[in-house]
């Protein structure tokens, strides 16, 4: 998988494309493939270090949406109302 990633913090020249392995699964999870993702504020912020967290280990990659993740509901076929409406 292709991440923007950084080595280090600073400006934009320390931002970097890098190709990692894809992450492995453990029971119970499942891999979305992203094609297109938004780049926040805190992006920036984390990537020059004033918005920098407990974890600083790097590479450390950018882009990551950790707090949005739900998981979602599933509907049986059975559990529909009338008329095909949920």
């Amino acid at each position: 998988m292709r991440a923007a990633a950084i080595d280090r913090f600073g400006g934009p020249e320390v931002l970097s494309i890098r190709s990692l392995p894809v992450p492995s699964l453990d029971a119970g999870e499942l891999l979305i493939a992203v094609d297109t993702a938004g780049v926040g504020v805190w992006d920036a912020q984390t990537r020059d270090g004033s918005f920098a967290s407990s974890r600083k280990r790097f590479p450390l990659v950018l882009g990551t949406e950790r707090w949005s993740a739900r998981r979602p509901r599933v509907r049986s076929p059975r559990s529909r109302r009338r008329g095909g409406k949920t």
